[in-house]
């Protein structure tokens, strides 16, 4: 199974102690090692650089951006026909922020049906579950 990693995944891993960063981390961990196979898409990493951005750290952004990056197998782009789509998911779902409805879009494309997120709206989603990072023990291998 494929699962998609959410922005929040490398910044609870890279952040300050929460509940989060161990499992974040340990998740990370095992997709370096191959242990599950994970996707994100090139919006995700955007995202990471722009909170960071308008925190005004870029290079640690930047740092774990390229980090993030290179322990996934594959970043989805985003084409055309997401971009759509996206439109009608967010007409449709009101509970979903237009980057999510991004992601959501991405993930239906490519027949993803398992997101990896602390952000539990995705809960509310057709066609798609949700894990939370604190649960991810429970799928790697």
């Amino acid at each position: 199974m494929t699962y998609f990693l959410d922005a929040n995944v490398p910044m609870y891993a890279n952040g300050r102690e929460s509940e989060f960063k161990v499992p974040c981390a340990d998740l990370l961990t095992a997709v370096a090692e191959r242990r599950i196979e994970a996707v994100t898409n090139v919006e995700v990493i955007q995202e990471v650089v722009y909170i960071y951005y308008r925190r005004g750290d870029l290079h640690l952004g930047l740092t774990i951006a390229g980090e993030f990056t290179d322990v996934l197998q594959t970043v989805l782009p985003v084409e055309a026909v997401e971009c759509m789509t996206m439109l009608d998911l967010l007409l449709a779902h009101q509970s979903i922020e237009p980057r999510d409805a991004l992601h959501y879009a991405v993930m239906l494309r490519h027949g993803i049906s398992h997101i990896i997120t602390a952000d539990t709206h995705f809960d509310s989603l057709p066609g798609i579950t949700r894990i939370d990072p604190r649960d991810a023990s429970t799928i790697v291998g």
